[in-house]
C-alpha cells in the first residue's frame, strides 16, 4: 500500500498528490512565500538503485543550467526526512491543465500552420539545450506539454546527456551500453547504444518522429505488437513510411524536412534542432528550404507563390502602360506642328542635364577620394539575406570576407564599401572561413562537409574537397594557402595539400572531437583544442605530438602570436591562458573579470581580444595591458560572428539579419 505522503517537503506545503510511479512520486505543492504552485518530484533513496539516483541528480544539475521560456524551470532541489528515511526532491515549474503536444493539437483542432508554429517552439527549446551542450535523449510527446493557456514546456531531462566535461564524463562512464529513452523515438545510433557518439542530431531524429505524429496522427514505423529486438531491427534497417502516404497534403517541402530529420545516417540530418526549426519557418514563409537543393525553377516557383499579389498588380500596371503608350503615340501623330518646338526644348534640356551631370560627377569623384582615406566612423554593409555565420579579414585589411546561413560567400572592398566579386553560392549553410596568411587563397566549409578553396582575388574555384564520412568542426589555412587543416567529428585533424587528391597527414586525439585548429607562423607546427578542452601541439612533418595539456574550460578562440613564441587560448568563463608552444607550460593568464562570453575573436597582432558578452554587446580587451578598453559596443541585432582587422583598428560584427557593422576597435561613445 502506498504510504501517506508527508504534508511538508522542505519549504513546500503539499496541496495534493498528482500521481506515483517509477522512481519518484510527483506532488503538486504550494510554496509558502510567495504563493506559487509547483510540481515536486520525490525520490526515495532507500529503494532507488544507484543508476536511478545518478539520473535524478544529473537532471537537477542539467535543469539548473537551462533558462528558456519553453523549458520547465527548476526552482529548488534538496533532501528531507519524512520519518521513514532520507528522500531527494526537485521542485520544478508546474504546468496547469497540461496536455501532451499531440493531445493539445487534437483538442484544439489546430490547422497545419498552427501545428508547425507550435512545433517551432519545441525546436527553439531543444536548440537552447544544445547550445548549452545538453542532449535530451528522450524527446517524445509525453515530455512536451502545453498548458491551458497554450504555453509549451519541455520537461524530463532525467536521461539527458551533457557534453560538458563536468557532467559528460559521468554519463559516458556509467551508462555506455544502456538503452536510455523511449524506443519509438530513439535514433539508430541510440538503438546501437554507442553513447559516446550521441550528439544533437539524435534529438533531431526524435523531433522528426514527433513532427510526423503531430501532422499525420501516425508513427513513421509499424511497431505495434513487435518485440523489442524486432522493433530495434525496424528502426535500424527499414525506411520510414513517407508522410504523404498518410497525409497527401504533406507532399513537397514539408515531407522533405521530416525525412531529413528521420535519416538513418545522421550526417544527412539537420545538425541541430535550431536548423530544423529555421527550415520550418522558411516553409511557412514560402521561401526555399535548406533541406532541398532545388534549382532556379524551384526558387522561381516559390517566388511566384510568395509574390502572387504583387505580380498581379504589376501585370495590371503593365497593361495600363501599354494603353497609355498607344494613346500617347496617337496624340503625337495629331500634334506634328509642335515637333520642332519640342526638339528645341529638348536640346536646351539636354544642355542643362549635361551641366548637372558634370557637376554630379565631380561630387562623386570627390566623395570617392574621401572614402579611400582612413575612416574611423561606423558604417554598415547590407551583406546577406540570412544570418552572417562567419567573418574574416584578409592580411592587408583592405578586404573582408563574409559567409551566411543562406549558403552565400561575399568579398567586400572596405574602401569602396562594395562587393569585390559576385557572391559565391554553396548549397548548404557555410559554417567556417579561413584566409591564407599572404591573402592569396580563401577556404570555406559548409554543413554538408564540402570544402572549397577559392582564389581570393577573383573568386575562382581552385579546389573542391569532399571530407567523406565526418562533419567539418574547424578549419585553418597556412601562410601561403598550400595546406588546409580540417578538424572532423572522428577525433582527427586531416591535413590536405591544395594539389593532392587525398589527405597528406592525419593527426589524432584521444579526448574528443576537435573544434579549434591553428598553424604556427612558420608552418612547422599545428595546434588544436578538443571538445573536452584538451590542447594539443604536433610537429607537422613527423605528425609526432609535442605535448598535450588540459586547457581552460570551454575554450572558444585559439591563435599563435606573430613571433610564434606563445599560444593563446580564450575561455568562455576562465579568461585567457598563454602556453609555451615548445613545452606546453602555462606561462601567463589573463582575467576577463566576471564575464561569460558566447563568442570571441583574436587579432593577428596579439594585442586585441573582442568578445560577445551577450547577444547584442561586444567588449574589447587590450591583451598586453590585461584590461578592457572603451565602453561596450552594441548592435541593433543579435551578433552571430565577429572578426578583428589585422592592424587591430577595426571590428566587424555579423548580425542575425544578414548585415555587417564595422566599428573602430577603440570605440568612442
Amino acid at each position: 500500500m502506498e504510504r501517506e505522503p508527508p504534508r511538508q517537503i522542505g519549504q513546500y506545503q503539499i496541496q495534493r498528490v498528482l500521481g506515483t510511479g517509477g522512481m519518484a512520486t510527483v506532488y503538486a505543492a504550494l510554496q509558502r512565500q510567495p504563493r506559487r504552485t509547483v510540481a515536486v518530484k520525490v525520490l526515495r533513496t532507500e529503494v532507488a538503485s544507484e543508476a536511478t539516483l545518478r539520473r535524478f541528480k544529473r537532471e537537477v544539475e542539467i535543469l539548473g543550467r537551462l533558462r528558456h521560456p519553453c523549458i520547465a524551470q527548476v526552482f529548488e532541489a534538496g533532501t528531507f526526512d519524512d520519518g521513514e528515511g532520507s528522500s531527494l526532491y526537485l521542485a520544478v515549474e508546474y504546468v496547469p491543465g497540461a496536455k501532451t503536444i499531440l493531445e493539445y493539437a487534437e483538442a484544439k483542432q489546430l490547422e497545419l500552420a498552427d501545428r508547425l508554429k507550435l512545433f517551432i517552439k519545441v525546436c527553439s527549446a531543444a536548440e537552447h539545450a544544445h547550445k548549452q551542450r545538453v542532449i535530451h535523449r528522450d524527446l517524445k510527446p509525453n515530455n512536451i506539454l502545453v498548458d491551458s493557456s497554450g504555453r509549451l514546456k519541455l520537461i524530463d531531462f532525467g536521461v539527458a546527456h551533457a557534453a560538458d566535461p563536468d557532467l559528460g564524463e559521468r554519463t559516458r562512464h556509467t551508462e555506455t551500453g544502456q538503452l536510455l529513452g523511449t524506443i519509438q523515438y530513439m535514433s539508430p545510433e541510440q538503438v546501437d547504444a554507442t553513447l559516446s557518439d550521441i550528439d544533437p542530431r539524435s534529438d533531431v531524429y526524435a523531433l522528426g518522429v514527433v513532427l510526423y505524429e503531430l501532422l499525420t496522427g501516425r508513427h513513421p514505423y509499424e511497431l505495434e505488437g513487435l518485440r523489442i529486438h524486432e522493433a530495434l531491427r525496424v528502426i535500424l534497417t527499414r525506411p520510414p513510411r513517407p508522410p504523404s502516404d498518410v497525409a497527401p497534403q504533406l507532399r513537397g517541402d514539408l515531407e522533405t524536412i521530416i525525412l531529413k530529420a528521420l535519416a538513418k545516417d545522421r550526417r544527412q540530418r539537420y545538425r541541430d534542432a535550431g536548423s530544423m526549426g529555421r527550415d520550418i519557418v522558411r516553409f511557412l514563409r514560402r521561401e526555399p528550404i535548406h533541406a532541398k537543393t532545388g534549382g532556379s525553377v524551384y526558387r522561381a516557383k516559390l517566388f511566384v507563390v510568395r509574390r502572387r499579389k504583387q505580380l498581379t498588380v504589376a501585370g495590371v500596371i503593365g497593361a495600363a502602360l501599354v494603353v497609355t503608350l498607344t494613346v500617347a503615340a496617337w496624340l503625337i501623330m495629331r500634334a506634328q506642328e509642335q515637333v520642332q518646338h519640342a526638339e528645341r526644348a529638348t536640346q536646351r534640356q539636354e544642355e542643362t542635364n549635361l551641366e548637372i551631370q558634370q557637376s554630379l560627377q565631380e561630387q562623386i569623384e570627390s566623395a570617392r577620394d574621401a572614402a579611400k582615406q582612413p575612416d574611423r566612423t561606423l558604417f554598415r554593409l547590407a551583406a546577406h539575406d540570412d544570418a552572417v555565420s562567419a567573418l574574416a579579414f584578409d592580411p592587408t585589411g583592405r578586404r573582408l570576407v563574409s559567409a551566411s546561413h543562406d549558403g552565400s560567400i561575399a568579398m567586400w572592398d572596405l574602401a569602396e564599401r562594395s562587393e569585390r566579386f559576385g557572391s559565391l553560392e554553396h548549397e548548404a549553410p557555410v559554417t567556417y572561413l579561413a584566409v591564407s596568411g599572404d591573402g592569396s587563397r580563401l577556404a570555406a566549409a559548409d554543413e554538408d562537409g564540402l570544402l572549397v578553396v577559392y582564389d581570393a582575388a577573383t573568386g575562382e574555384v581552385q579546389r573542391r574537397i569532399r571530407t567523406g564520412a565526418s562533419v567539418v568542426r574547424c578549419l585553418a589555412l597556412d601562410y601561403v594557402g598550400d595546406r588546409l587543416a580540417v578538424g572532423r567529428d572522428d577525433l582527427t585533424i586531416s591535413l590536405w595539400a591544395t594539389q593532392q587528391p587525398e589527405p597528406i597527414r592525419t593527426f589524432r586525439g584521444t579526448t574528443g572531437s576537435f573544434h579549434l585548429v591553428a598553424f604556427s607562423p612558420d608552418g612547422q607546427h599545428l595546434a588544436a583544442v578538443s571538445e573536452t578542452d584538451a590542447v594539443y601541439v604536433w610537429d607537422i612533418e613527423t605528425t609526432q605530438r609535442r605535448w598535450q595539456q588540459a586547457g581552460p574550460e570551454a575554450t572558444i578562440a585559439l591563435r599563435f602570436t606573430p613571433a610564434g613564441d606563445r599560444l593563446l587560448c580564450v575561455s568562455l568563463r576562465k579568461g585567457g591562458t598563454w602556453f609555451d608552444p615548445a613545452t606546453g607550460d602555462a606561462v601567463a593568464r589573463l582575467s576577463l573579470g566576471r564575464q561569460t562570453l558566447t563568442d570571441a575573436a583574436l587579432d593577428p597582432t596579439g594585442q586585441w581580444l573582442a568578445a560577445v558578452v551577450d547577444e547584442r554587446t561586444v567588449r574589447v580587451w587590450n591583451l598586453v595591458a590585461g584590461e578592457p578598453v572603451g565602453p561596450p559596443i552594441t548592435s541593433e541585432q543579435p551578433i552571430q560572428s565577429l572578426a578583428i582587422h589585422p592592424e587591430g583598428t577595426w571590428l566587424a560584427l555579423g548580425e542575425a539579419a544578414g548585415d555587417i557593422v564595422v566599428v573602430p576597435v577603440v570605440h568612442e561613445p
